[in-house]
């Protein structure tokens, strides 16, 4: 008889009609398995054999795609060998999946003892000799052994289980067989290798055949598990009601409550101890013990509520699924290691109630309308997450874009939900310090920030900044859960970072040696870099250089073995990454990175330069002869010396090169001084008085200004007026200012406030100079602020060297009168010179007079002038040269005035780090957002290739960071650790 014709309700009584299952098979036939023969249909194989190992082939080839630079014969045939199976049994099991659909019976008891042999003895192999693929170099961070042991288990595992379900239910020889066979199995292995050790032999594949046989035994214990759970439950179900709930609620009610009460103690494989984990379990139990009601709609409820809950019971047979074969050593080792199965017998007895239900619902034919119901609300609880997440991430976007990359502009950005922002940075703090668990915290990660990391520090920053408080301390979500010791392991801020033990800087500077020449009609500077190290052990050299305006770096060559191996330009966080991993690596290698630290300033890294003895790097330089003399590496100027010429030019981007025997020499600006109070939340600058009397103490300070200006700055930068007041009114813009300062909330964000002072008044400059007289341009701001904070960071204002070359610093004032100077990361020059082509202005500085044009509807043109101070006028200089455009160094000079611009303007920024380091690598030119970086090996440069990408593709607020898949190997010691500290504070031996 057809299963669906015993859909019936046994008319008892109106209670019992309510209560009774629906589902039950002719007491004179013995219950079947519900539903029949479902584990071996052609979806479930085509989930276990071709999808999992197609998957695991796509993962493999990235693998090989990142060791084959560096993989030895062997490993590379063996990792040949192993694509090649793996694309064999795709194959092999597509072809299985069609003929099943087709009606043949190909799945039967031979082929699913050779799958399940075959599986066995794959994994035994990779779990003992799997660490031996990855090169030695690679091991530390690039290619994880763990990583990669977990992933062939994880994905060839159901395989394995499907094979042995087929055999556990009696599909293949007998049982005792299958359950028998792999401790017999075990215990022989051993003995052959205590017999060798006795007679003075070691024998071959002992350690094989031993991790082969505890693998057989625990996938065939789950699949007995989950084979018992279904045969159990279809007795009980076709028995009574009271049996189908007693045993609904053993196995999904108490089974699931006690392992998360063991792994409390023991967080084996990992831990669970969260107060949501038991809310959920708990929950989804209690739903499983429900029985099958009669009224349809109360039935639909109950079973749209298991289908929802569902994604948790197979999120927990997954996440065990791989480490199945630790059964046997859970039982003798940890107590209570059947636990383990607990997950395989919720998923089986999960499934049955949900197929029951659909077979409850289809009792009038319809199927589609059901079939939609049921994808909906199992995709419900994964939607529901989702959707948050990207949420979060929404959020946390625009938080980061008007913090980082703001609008400089007056009233240019609406402030983001301040609260709102606050408890998310509150919920992420939360999650980092929280437990990691098993693919959703990385899921979480890589939809809420592309895989990379919000630093912990940057949070708190931000919420300092949004808030004007101190973030909580976060709350680890176990402190409520009365059960359990109160042991932990990895959190999610730990699994994101990579351990880093830098190696010592001791290496110097020996040489440096310049050979002149000129490309393209461009003078070029081929510098040779000599650094020794004197010491006995490897170390590392960690060198600056210093740039003027207008040179620019165009090439980079490290000497490894007596070849000049050039230089490739990444993503600047990305390389620097690779490189610290690789500097960390405990084999040597040889890799240079050469970076942007300040504005003017290089940082050059050579690892390793050998005990008693040296390393040689080359750069090529471009720009102005007078430039390129400036050069200073470790304040050492290239030998032998040039003689610098005279060389103006201009190019489209804007640049322009004015040296001091062209034109009108420097004008020194006179100062104005611009305020920026403090009036955050808490800040003693929001009271009238402290900030009416520093500001009286500041124009005291400074009677060389011509006035003043005042800005309120927290969450938001105001100006109290629209232009320079003059001394005598501080205090009409005192009280004008107070009634702004009550509406300012949030925290003060020194970096936030110096680059809308920066960016403001140079825009209000530049307007002011349209006319015949550059009155805007001719002042400069002589920034304080005032502020009690401790530390007042500037942060990244690289870009403005070019608006304001004779800047030097800005002066912190606090309440008490205490006054300190911070610099500004560029040389600022005493005397400028200002440039015009139509409505365009550039200040000109360096030795070469470089200069960039601000944004403007003209193009740069041959009538240049310049501003000659002595006779108040702008003056023309003779026609200058312009640069070809697809000359490198006009490219250069264009990919260069892309990333100041970005920097300078970030609201128009926003997303386009990719553009900037792909502009820079097909310009061959270093920018702030890259780095020349030179690696040994083609699976380094692959990595730092990777490593580029996705950085490149993210906000550019996150960081670089690693949160690989725990292996089993460390699960397995962290869970015996734990046994063992645990057994050790408990006094037992």
């Amino acid at each position: 008889m057809n299963s669906t014709a015993s859909l019936r309700v046994a008319p008892r009584t109106p209670t019992l009609a309510r209560l009774h299952p629906a589902l039950d098979a002719p007491p004179s036939r013995p219950p079947r398995a519900v539903p029949e023969r479902f584990l071996v249909r052609a979806w479930m194989l085509v989930l276990a054999w071709p999808v999992s190992h197609g998957f695991l082939l796509f993962l493999n080839w990235r693998h090989w795609g990142l060791v084959r630079g560096e993989a030895t014969g062997p490993q590379s045939a063996t990792w040949l060998a192993l694509l090649l199976g793996l694309a064999c049994s795709v194959a092999w099991g597509t072809a299985v999946a069609v003929r099943r659909r087709g009606g043949a019976q190909v799945v039967h008891g031979r082929g699913a003892a050779a799958a399940f042999l075959l599986t066995v003895l794959a994994l035994a192999l990779f779990a003992w000799k799997g660490w031996a693929l990855i090169p030695g170099s690679m091991q530390g961070w690039m290619l994880r052994p763990e990583v990669l042991i977990f992933q062939h288990f994880s994905l060839l595992m159901p395989l394995a289980l499907l094979a042995a379900v087929i055999g556990a239910e009696g599909g293949a020889g007998p049982r005792i067989v299958w359950f028998g066979g792999p401790i017999l199995f075990v215990l022989g292995s051993i003995a052959l290798g205590l017999f060798g050790s006795v007679i003075g032999l070691q024998f071959p594949f002992v350690t094989v055949l031993v991790v082969g046989g505890l693998t057989a035994f625990g996938v065939v214990c789950a699949a007995g598990a989950l084979a018992g759970v279904r045969s159990a439950y279809a007795r009980a179900r076709a028995s009574s009601v009271g049996a189908l709930t007693g045993f609904s609620a053993l196995v999904a009610l108490v089974a699931p409550v006690a392992g998360l009460l063991l792994n409390a103690v023991i967080p084996f494989p990992y831990s669970f101890q969260r107060g949501d984990m038991y809310l959920v379990a708990v929950l989804n139990g209690l739903l499983l013990t429900l029985p099958f009601f009669a009224p349809p709609r109360l039935h639909r409820a109950v079973w749209l509520a298991q289908c929802a809950l569902f994604p948790f019971t197979a999120y927990f047979f997954v996440v065990f699924l791989a480490f199945l074969p630790f059964f046997p050593l859970g039982l003798l080792a940890l107590g209570g290691g059947v636990l383990m199965l607990v997950p395989s017998a919720l998923f089986a007895l999960h499934l049955g109630r949900i197929v029951d239900g659909f077979r409850l619902e289809v009792r009038d034919g319809r199927r589609f309308g059901v079939g939609v119901l049921a994808a909906l609300a199992l995709i419900a609880w994964p939607a529901v997450w989702f959707g948050g997440a990207l949420a979060d991430r929404g959020r946390i976007e625009h938080a980061l874009d008007y913090a980082e990359f703001p609008d400089l502009r007056p009233g240019g950005e609406e402030v983001p939900d301040r609260e709102g922002v606050g408890r998310l940075l509150n919920s992420l703090a939360e999650f980092k310090a929280g437990l990691w668990l098993p693919y959703l915290s990385d899921a979480y990660n890589a939809v809420v920030f592309d895989g990379l990391v919000l630093p912990s520090a940057k949070i708190e920053k931000l919420h300092r900044f949004f808030t004007g408080e101190p973030l909580p301390a976060p709350q680890f979500p176990r402190s409520a859960i009365p059960f359990g010791g109160g042991r932990r392991s990895a959190s999610v801020g730990a699994m994101e970072s990579v351990p880093f033990t830098p190696p010592p800087a001791t290496a110097r500077l020996v040489s440096v040696a310049a050979t002149p020449s000129v490309r393209e009609g461009v003078p070029v500077r081929q510098v040779r870099v000599e650094v020794g190290n004197s010491a006995a052990a490897d170390a590392e050299y960690v060198g600056r250089i210093e740039l003027p305006p207008g040179v620019v770096v165009t090439g980079f060559w490290l000497h490894i073995g007596g070849e000049r191996v050039p230089g490739r330009l990444f993503e600047k966080r990305a390389a620097l990454w690779v490189y610290q991993r690789i500097t960390h690596s405990p084999e040597i290698r040889d890799p240079a990175i050469l970076r942007h630290i300040e504005a003017d300033v290089l940082e050059l890294r050579i690892f390793p330069v050998p005990g008693q003895g040296s390393r040689l790097v080359e750069l090529e330089l471009a720009g102005p002869g007078a430039a390129l003399d400036a050069v200073r590496f470790d304040g050492t100027a290239p030998r032998p010396a040039t003689e610098a010429g005279a060389w103006a030019f201009w190019s489209g981007s804007g640049s322009l090169a004015i040296p001091a025997e062209v034109g009108p020499g420097p004008v020194v600006r006179r100062p104005f001084l611009q305020i920026v109070a403090d009036v955050s939340t808490g800040s003693p600058f929001r009271e009238a008085e402290v900030l009416e009397r520093a500001v009286r103490e500041t124009l005291r300070a400074n009677p060389d200004c011509a006035g003043f200006r005042l800005m309120l700055a927290s969450v938001v930068c105001e100006d109290t007026e629209r232009a320079v007041r003059g001394r005598d009114e501080t205090l009409a813009a005192i009280r004008g200012a107070l009634g702004r300062a009550p509406g300012h909330r949030g925290g003060f964000d020194a970096s936030f406030a110096l680059r809308s002072v920066l960016w403001r008044r140079h825009a209000e400059a530049e307007s002011a100079s349209a006319g015949a007289s550059p009155v805007g341009l001719l002042l400069r701001p002589r920034i304080v602020i005032l502020s009690g904070q401790a530390e007042v960071p500037a942060g990244d204002l690289d870009a403005f060297a070019s608006v304001y070359p004779d800047l030097q610093g800005f002066t912190v004032r606090d309440p008490s009168g205490g006054v300190r100077e911070e610099r500004f990361p560029w040389r600022a020059d005493e005397g400028i010179r200002l440039a015009r082509a139509g409505s365009r202005f550039a200040l000109l500085s360096g030795p070469a007079g470089f200069g960039v044009f601000g944004r403007g509807p003209e193009t740069v043109a041959e009538s240049i002038e310049v501003w000659d101070a002595q006779r108040s006028r702008w003056v023309p200089i003779a026609p200058i040269a312009p640069l070809d455009p697809g000359s490198f160094y006009a490219r250069a000079l264009e990919a260069q005035q892309f990333e100041r611009e970005r920097r300078m303007e970030p609201w128009r920024a926003r997303g386009s780090l990719g553009d900037a380091v792909g502009r820079s690598a097909e310009s061959g030119a270093l920018t702030a957002s890259t780095a020349f970086v030179v690696m040994e090996s083609q699976s380094q440069w692959e990595s730092v290739a990777r490593a580029s990408a996705k950085a490149s593709g993210a906000h550019e607020s996150l960081a670089m960071g690693a949160a690989p898949e725990p292996g089993v190997v460390f699960l397995l010691g962290t869970g015996l650790l734990t046994l063992a500290v645990r057994r050790r504070r408990s006094g037992n031996p």
